[in-house]
């Protein structure tokens, strides 16, 4: 014997809507659910529609009974009006109050209404771009094409695994050999400058300390002595590069304010344009003290 269960459908439906969503077959409530998302275990069935947006759930009277219509829903379903078979959404909008025994209605408006959409768990290690259940994307096996043999055969390598993952069609960085996707590094140095504001002046004061320790390194050499053509030529680019790392500082200054931090409104710039201009100078920089260093000490 069957047994429904009440408390699954909402206290505010009438017994006769109940009585349909209690079929074990047919009836509307699989129409409501799919077709207007309503959530028939808690929305609240009205006497009277609030507004616009509200649905109509008729109890029609027919020949032979009663059937229930709601517009846009169950429109091809069949009842008997004046000894006719009609669709029930070919009635007139007109006759369905005179038609009617009942009716309720559905704010569409209200999302307590309404099936809570569920996101649906995605594995960061999968490309979902032509799948609903995606494809993994890390490492993965190949072999390389090495030509054709004298006899006209494809030639190809021994199979092996790939040192990358994949490259999905709607990314521009391949994936780690896990699957998961490899951060860009401007951004990660975007974050780190916007989380760590405070630690930007602690990296300019450090490279000024490096500048001042290289210019002491070149100014110690003995001017009094000779020295060949060539180690004056040595000299000669080391004190080039040193005036470029000089130049490179006063760019990167230019992005601080006075009190030597990086101003807010450049740190949020959209593209990341004055992140990355930083990042390259400091880099620059570093690099040109540390060929300095290897110049003067040959």
């Amino acid at each position: 014997m069957k047994r429904y269960i009440k408390a699954a459908f909402s206290g505010t439906a009438p017994e006769w809507l109940i009585k349909d969503f209690s079929r074990g077959y047919g009836g509307i409530k699989q129409a409501l659910m799919k077709k207007k998302k309503i959530a028939i275990d808690h929305a609240n069935f009205l006497d009277a529609p609030t507004g616009g947006n509200c649905l109509p759930i008729y109890l029609l009277k027919t020949d032979y009974g009663t059937e229930i219509y709601c517009p846009g829903v169950n429109d091809d379903d069949t009842g008997y009006f004046n000894n006719r078979n009609r669709r029930l959404g070919s009635l007139a909008k007109s006759r369905l109050p005179e038609l009617a025994v009942d009716v309720v209605y559905v704010d569409l408006s209200d999302p307590a209404n309404l099936i809570e959409k569920k996101e649906r768990y995605q594995d960061p290690r999968y490309s979902y771009r032509n799948s609903r259940h995606g494809s993994y994307a890390g490492q993965y096996k190949r072999k390389d094409y090495l030509g054709r043999d004298e006899n006209g055969d494809e030639q190809y390598s021994d199979e092996y695994w790939t040192k990358s993952g994949m490259t999905p069609s709607n990314e521009s960085r391949a994936r780690d050999k896990s699957g998961y996707t490899v951060p860009s590094p401007s951004e990660m140095i975007a974050q780190y400058y916007s989380k760590f504001p405070d630690k930007i002046t602690k990296k300019v004061d450090r490279i000024y300390d490096r500048i001042s320790e290289v210019k002491t390194k070149l100014l110690s050499g003995e001017f009094n002595k000779p020295i060949s053509r060539g180690s004056r030529d040595v000299y000669r680019e080391a004190y080039r590069k040193f005036s470029d790392v000089v130049g490179d500082y006063h760019d990167l200054f230019d992005y601080f304010n006075a009190a030597g931090k990086l101003k807010e409104a450049d740190l949020l710039d959209g593209d990341g344009y004055y992140v990355n201009q930083m990042s390259s100078i400091m880099r620059n920089i570093s690099q040109e003290l540390s060929e300095i260093e290897n110049l003067i000490a040959e």
